[in-house]
């Protein structure tokens, strides 16, 4: 099966919005440490008193019965716990983001009219949806193609 060129776009658009989210650091490290600071104070009683009063009641869920399911397993997501805490740090993920690609246009014009950047990493795309003829007229792509030269 062969993919259109917008095809081939649009999975390389989401394959690049999606990455950054399950990527080292941001889900599979973001939420278990938020959660785990209400954790622990089941385990050291003596952090409540240390920092807890600096931390916003947002930043996580505080049900104590939540928290430990969360780490144990076995039952359903308190959703209802869960949308703020997700909600105020999807906000910030997104405002993020959103100031990465404020700083890119800033910085864009400068890259490219004075430093003369190549961007490798846009040449990926850009070779996957470019057609390419060989001599005989055929698309490179094309299954037929291979082993004809």
């Amino acid at each position: 099966m062969k993919f259109s060129r917008q095809e081939l776009l649009a999975v390389y658009a989401i394959v690049l919005a999606g990455a950054p989210l399950v990527s080292h650091g941001v889900l599979g490290y973001m939420l278990p440490h938020e959660i785990f600071l209400q954790h622990g104070v089941h385990i050291h009683p003596e952090w409540k008193g240390a920092f807890f009063s600096y931390i916003p009641n947002w930043f996580s869920p505080t049900d104590p019965k939540a928290v430990e399911e969360f780490f144990t397993g076995n039952a359903l997501v308190p959703w209802k716990l869960w949308w703020t805490p997700l909600a105020m740090w999807s906000s910030f993920l997104t405002a993020l983001a959103m100031a990465s690609v404020c700083l890119t246009l800033l910085l864009q014009r400068h890259w490219i009219s004075n430093e003369r950047l190549s961007f490798p990493l846009a040449q990926i795309p850009l070779e996957l949806v470019r057609e390419k003829k060989t001599s005989t007229g055929r698309d490179c792509r094309s299954p037929e193609s291979f082993g004809s030269d």
